[in-house]
């Protein structure tokens, strides 16, 4: 099938870019910024962390970090040498508790205290990224949501994070009282990306993930959030939640793919476009496309089969290499079956891009391209796909600068986590 009549059927099936206009996808956006500062979360959860960017780091002052999400838990004692750079020292990693068999919440946590006992000398201050469904707390603790499906947690729903964790101290015997401050992984990524541009003025800050699943957080001027009235700063990072957006067009394999998920209806942004999901749009968008004659016969049966698409193997795809359960294909399949993934991939950046770009103009921040926001970028999806990233690039020349008039630097640094954490266990 040529080009174009393919993204007629895709247009049809309002799963090509095109159809996320942008000035709609931006006015529901920001609609649900704003609503959801003001308590409403329905569109946009807009959370308050408690946690300031702003102030120098003290130097040579060690705290203890940890970083609790996904399989891994690690620890570490951190601080910042005479010239700013971080210092990681007695770095260990774990298994993360809760993902070999489901634990009581003391059970849990005692996992966590005694992975910090050969180090709990080393400071009274402890960093806590802790990923997972929490609403923080003005004392810098949060309460818990809920955990992911991977970590199982027996009646946890609730209980407040860094209390349960001193609490675990004290069965251990710690009695020295631990000033604990608990964020997520894009406060993290804020954070760290700021110390990684230690030396150089930006307007504000931002800090994107864009890998398994997809956040955003940024500085927001403390009398814009609503119920935070006894907060002193004047400035705090808001973790957005952006994820659960709800109000960007959805085609017809995202109806799919969200009627088929756990809990349908929820986190449709994240749904739409980040690597968990993503390989899993691609397959349903195929098999959609075949229902309307784009492949053979044997390609169309093939595809029908396959209930995802490894991203890893959709980048060699497109260097050459194969697909599991797909062989055969003729050129003309193998055509439509990367422009279906190539229109996907300009979608995602598309979104994202103006995710980011309702933030900058929400904020006013980065008009001066002499003075733009850094923008700290984190998640495999974002590194590791190729076109995504040519396509993203792109979007920031023509459509942030040029079209929206506002500037970022995207940075990608290492140790983002364990930096962002430490600076907020210092700093507030």
């Amino acid at each position: 099938m040529e080009e174009k009549a393919l993204d007629s059927v895709l247009r049809e099936l309002g799963m090509h870019p095109d159809c996320c206009g942008k000035s709609f996808c931006e006015e529901i956006f920001r609609s649900c910024m704003a609503s959801g500062l003001q308590g409403d979360c329905r569109g946009m959860m807009m959370l308050p962390t408690y946690i300031s960017a702003d102030g120098d780091v003290p130097r040579g002052e060690k705290i203890i970090v940890m970083d609790a999400g996904g399989t891994n838990f690690r620890r570490a004692v951190a601080w910042f040498d005479e010239n700013g750079k971080i210092v990681i020292d007695q770095f260990e990693k774990y298994p993360m508790p809760g993902t070999r068999g489901a634990l009581t919440v003391d059970e849990f946590f005692d996992e966590i205290a005694e992975r910090l006992l050969p180090v709990i000398g080393e400071s009274d201050r402890i960093g806590f990224c802790f990923s997972y469904a929490t609403r923080a707390l003005p004392n810098m603790d949060g309460r818990l949501k809920q955990f992911c499906k991977e970590v199982q947690v027996r009646d946890c729903e609730d209980i407040e994070v860094c209390a349960e964790l001193k609490k675990a101290l004290r069965r251990k015997g710690v009695t020295e009282e631990k000033h604990c401050v608990l964020l997520n992984d894009s406060v993290a990524a804020l954070l760290g990306g700021k110390a990684a541009a230690a030396g150089k003025d930006y307007d504000s800050y931002l800090g994107y993930i864009y890998g398994t699943g997809l956040n955003c957080c940024y500085v927001e001027e403390t009398k814009k959030i609503a119920g935070v009235e006894g907060y002193r700063g004047e400035r705090m990072i808001v973790n957005m939640e952006a994820g659960i957006h709800v109000g960007f067009p959805m085609g017809e394999a995202d109806r799919l793919l969200d009627a088929s998920s756990e809990i349908p209806g929820d986190h449709m942004f994240e749904k739409m476009v980040s690597g968990a999901y993503l390989g899993r749009v691609m397959a349903l968008t195929a098999q959609l496309c075949a229902d309307q004659g784009v492949f053979s016969a044997a390609a169309a049966e093939q595809l029908r089969a396959i209930p995802a698409f490894e991203l890893r193997e959709v980048g060699e795809f497109f260097d050459g290499g194969s697909l599991s359960g797909l062989q055969n294909l003729t050129a003309e399949d193998r055509a439509a079956l990367q422009q279906i993934m190539t229109r996907l991939y300009e979608r995602a950046a598309k979104l994202v891009a103006i995710s980011i770009g309702c933030v900058l103009t929400w904020t006013g921040a980065g008009r001066d391209p002499k003075w733009p926001v850094c923008a700290t970028m984190e998640g495999t999806t974002f590194r590791k796909s190729r076109i995504f990233r040519e396509r993203f690039f792109q979007l920031e020349k023509d459509y942030l600068n040029g079209e929206l008039g506002v500037y970022a630097e995207f940075l990608e640094c290492e140790d983002t986590t364990l930096t962002g954490t430490a600076i907020a266990g210092l700093l507030n």
